[in-house]
């Protein structure tokens, strides 16, 4: 149970800080006008429909955006279209090296530093609650008559 409060607690700045960069992503695939595959859904609102389809492309990372706006715009303007779509790939590959690199990778480091911090821990707080129950144990038999006298053996360090 200590691990889990202390990794929740860990982690709480970095799930804002990851959900902002999804947001920031999902705001630019709006900005540069890339599709997704399901854009044809009216229900939903348009800002909230790229961030969970950004959300859902973090981990899907075979599937490349779609770039129908762009290509139907070959006609018209052919070089800048051209520059568009190859903006639109570099950012979708900065996008996946930056989510699932950078950001999934410390997220690992928040969890394996808490769950280093918690085992350093339980050595000290086991010993602590083993004297604690030893203790107990000692008034408990002294007052029903058991033991006569309570001898303990205690250790100290520095730390």
């Amino acid at each position: 149970m200590a691990m889990i409060s202390k990794c929740l607690s860990d982690i709480t700045f970095y799930c804002f800080f990851f959900l902002f960069c999804i947001f920031i992503f999902g705001c630019w695939n709006q900005i540069l006008f890339i599709n997704h595959e399901n854009s044809k859904n009216e229900d939903t609102l348009t800002v909230i429909f790229h961030f969970v389809e950004n959300f859902k492309s973090i981990f899907d990372s075979n599937t490349a955006p779609d770039l129908s706006f762009w290509n139907s715009q070959q006609a018209t303007n052919s070089t800048g279209s051209t520059v568009m779509v190859y903006l639109i790939l570099l950012w979708w590959i900065v996008n996946q090296f930056f989510i699932i690199s950078i950001l999934l990778n410390i997220f690992l480091a928040i969890i394996f530093q808490s769950y280093d911090e918690v085992l350093s821990n339980y050595t000290k707080n086991s010993i602590i609650e083993k004297c604690n129950f030893n203790l107990d144990r000692a008034i408990l038999m002294k007052q029903f008559g058991t033991i006569i006298k309570f001898e303990a053996l205690v250790f100290t360090s520095s730390r």
